[in-house]
């Protein structure tokens, strides 16, 4: 019996080991500086590659790393096991984590850094150390799942996952916030959209409802929420506020991508710039869509009467190829408000706002009753 107690003593204790484990430097210079009870510090020099047996940082927990600046760049790869994070990390440079098992961020996390990637897939080696991109494949069927704190004050905060579900806070008020699926992920340092995605190569099996699930707070300069083309299933869901503000530079940009699949708005989208939605199908089914342009392509295109776009002093433009219905208010003060249903006449139930200055476009235009 006392042996009984003991042996399964000893398996409770090895299923919560403290701290990530296994620390293999494979490229650029690493050492721990600091290891104890409650956390990890790690100095690091250029563009380093760290592999870890297991990746799991409790509660309470730290993991800093210390980089050379802000441009230095640390990929963290936990191959084979699943990577927990439940503790704060934090570095003055860039931090990437890997797992193709699956990447969860608990709600006690607090991740501070000067750049944070995390995903579900692989990087090659060479290619990051010869490359400033990043490029992220073999992107299995593993959950990467966020419910903490992620923040960065002047870099770029992406996840990267087959099925991406955000239930946590993710600011990046000088920089991108980026949430992707697809078959291969290439994300390039500069430029206005910074994510771009190949898609899986034929139908996909996909059967969940959603790809990119968003139930909390994002904030950023600038905000891309892409995926592949999946017929099967719809693409993004947003329940959660997303607010893209211009606030030290030019931005306010607020990208929704998912050709071949819907996406289906619920909470609400706001950018000081533009914000750009093509999908399959639309579905704005409550909360407000803001902007000073806002523009969404997509075969069918539905706003509930809980919903309101409103596109301030610049152009709101709605393009469906198959329909459009309008039940939801539309306004465009002082600028111009365009609803083209290219195989059917739209239908509108809602208000049409263009102010006194405004131009308002319907296509085809409605027939007026003898």
């Amino acid at each position: 019996m006392v042996r009984t107690l003991f042996f399964v003593a000893v398996c409770v204790c090895a299923q919560i080991v403290a701290k990530p484990t296994g620390f293999h430097c494979v490229a650029g210079q690493a050492k721990i500086s600091k290891d104890v009870e409650r956390g990890m510090r790690i100095k690091t020099r250029g563009k380093t590659i760290i592999n870890w047996d297991d990746f799991y940082v409790k509660p309470k927990e730290f993991l800093i790393f210390e980089q050379d600046s802000a441009k230095s760049v640390v990929i963290n790869r936990a191959m084979g096991a699943k990577s927990h994070v439940f503790g704060s990390i934090g570095s003055n440079g860039k931090v990437i984590l890997i797992s193709d098992q699956g990447i969860q961020i608990g709600r006690s996390a607090h991740i501070k850094t000067a750049g944070f990637i995390a995903a579900t897939g692989k990087i090659d080696d060479a290619h990051f150390l010869s490359s400033s991109d990043v490029k992220i494949t073999d992107l299995g069927h593993s959950k990467l799942f966020n419910q903490g704190t992620i923040e960065t004050d002047f870099g770029d905060i992406i996840l990267v996952s087959r099925h991406l579900i955000n239930n946590g806070k993710l600011s990046a008020p000088n920089g991108h916030v980026g949430l992707a699926v697809g078959h291969e992920i290439l994300i390039k340092p500069d430029g206005p959209e910074k994510i771009f995605i190949k898609p899986f190569p034929g139908p996909t099996s996909n059967s969940r409802k959603f790809a990119i699930e968003n139930f909390n707070a994002i904030d950023a300069l600038v905000c891309e929420l892409k995926t592949e083309r999946n017929p099967h299933a719809s693409a993004i869901c947003l329940r959660g506020r997303v607010n893209a503000t211009q606030v030290q530079k030019k931005g306010g940009r607020l990208y929704l991508v998912a050709p071949g699949s819907d996406v289906d708005v619920r909470g609400d989208l706001t950018a000081t710039d533009h914000i750009h939605i093509e999908a399959r199908d639309a579905f704005f089914t409550k909360g407000k869509v803001q902007a000073k342009e806002v523009e969404c392509f997509a075969d069918i295109i539905n706003t509930d009467v809980h919903s309101e776009i409103k596109a301030d002093y610049g152009k709101l433009y709605l393009h469906a190829q198959k329909h459009c219905t309008v039940c939801g208010d539309l306004s465009a003060l002082d600028g111009r408000l365009d609803v083209i249903s290219v195989e059917s006449e739209p239908h509108i139930e809602g208000g049409l706002n263009t102010g006194l200055k405004g131009v308002l476009n319907l296509l085809p235009p409605f027939e007026e009753d003898d």
